[in-house]
């Protein structure tokens, strides 16, 4: 019979550690929930977190950190599928091989594919998915696990599906805010230098554009490739971070956003069945926000030693007093889940309304500078052309 090492907190909180034999993950899970243990880590013996990772190539190291090539729709709709399968009875790994033939995108088949065998090689569903950081992320991958070792997984696929389908939705809102300063922006690129268009024709027309803004945009990629580059390492993520943090406007429109973010994965996690402290450090990890990150994972061990949730959150001086009032609520409500969902919510919409005001004032300051540039070329035209006029006649 298989054996499998857990490491688990008793009753009174003290780390124990151990082996048991059992059929599979989910028997040996359920036979130390029966011994009264919580468990915080199962893997079959003899294996080690890692000790089955696969050698990164060139692009899982680096290219797939800037552009990963699946969106999270395509997440969404992988976890919303494989919810429905799981739901019908069907095994993991058949429920595995009918999405890797299901999923369109590519990239995201291929990875299913090389889950799909690896789970039909015994390895439990999560630690296969930890070969894929750069795809599913730290989140994900914690309420996976949680999911296996508490028999939650179709209601943890769902509730994935759910959370990634609303963080879809918010960031298509903003995009569609963004369209009106983006075409100011092209019109600010083409629309000045339209009279040598008229006068010239097209090739000097696109000289003149490329002499004006193609070094300009070139170093803009340039920037922002390195800077999508650079975010997978810890020490420039915080700068980036902090920087955004201490920006009068944006500073308040990214803390509100952290904090949705937070709000959501917290209350994911809280439903999973992940325990608190496990969960506080996993959610601080999906904000997308290294200062939180740093404060969160200070603070989490005061939970066990009996502190409560929001005052352990209060330590880190991050949170506003009425999302703390909103999470203690739910503390003594018993509806810690719930009133995460709330305070999502509301800093989401927050957040949205404070994204459509920058993304108006940013508008009105693009069509300004648009017009500013349109009045002196059409100034250098009339005066060069007076100016002709006026040598022509001397």
């Amino acid at each position: 019979m298989p054996t499998f090492v857990y490491t688990a907190r008793d009753p009174s909180g003290q780390v124990a550690t151990g082996q048991v034999e059992a059929e599979d993950l989910s028997r040996a899970a359920e036979r130390l929930r029966e011994m009264g243990l919580w468990i915080t880590q199962l893997r079959p013996g003899g294996a080690s977190p890692g000790a089955r990772g696969h050698q990164r190539s060139f692009a899982e190291e680096y290219l797939l950190h800037v552009y990963s090539g699946v969106s999270l729709r395509d997440l969404a709709v992988f976890y919303r599928q494989f919810a429905a399968l799981i739901h019908a009875g069907i095994s993991l790994y058949q429920t595995l091989d009918t999405l890797t033939r299901e999923t369109q995108n590519r990239r995201l088949r291929e990875v299913i594919r090389q889950i799909a065998a690896e789970v039909l090689k015994g390895q439990p569903l999560a630690e296969a998915m930890d070969r894929y950081p750069w795809l599913f992320s730290d989140l994900q991958r914690h309420m996976i696990r949680a999911a296996e070792i508490g028999g939650l997984l179709e209601s943890v696929l769902a509730r994935l599906a759910d959370y990634l389908e609303n963080e879809w939705s918010v960031r298509t809102r903003i995009k569609q805010r963004l369209l009106y300063p983006f075409l100011v922006f092209l019109a600010l690129i083409f629309i000045p230098d339209l009279p040598i268009l008229v006068l010239s024709g097209p090739a000097p027309y696109f000289i003149a554009i490329w002499h004006t803004w193609g070094i300009r945009l070139l170093v803009v990629l340039l920037v922002y490739l390195t800077g999508r580059f650079l975010m997978k390492y810890e020490w420039f993520r915080a700068v980036y971070d902090d920087l955004q943090l201490a920006v009068p406007i944006i500073g308040p429109l990214v803390r509100k956003m952290t904090i949705a973010r937070f709000a959501r994965a917290m209350a994911a996690l809280t439903h999973a069945g992940v325990w608190l402290n496990t969960g506080l450090r996993s959610a601080a990890d999906a904000c997308a926000n290294a200062r939180l990150r740093r404060l969160l994972h200070r603070v989490a061990p005061a939970i066990e030693r009996g502190v409560s949730l929001s005052e352990t959150m209060r330590m880190t001086g991050f949170f506003p007093p009425m999302f703390l009032g909103m999470v203690q609520t739910g503390e003594q409500a018993g509806s810690i889940e719930a009133m995460f969902d709330k305070a999502a919510e509301y800093y989401e919409r927050e957040a949205e309304h404070a994204t459509i005001q920058l993304v108006i004032i940013f508008g009105v300051v693009l069509l300004l500078g648009m017009a500013y540039l349109v009045l002196q070329r059409v100034l250098q035209f009339y005066l060069g052309y007076f100016s002709g006029i006026g040598g022509a006649a001397d």
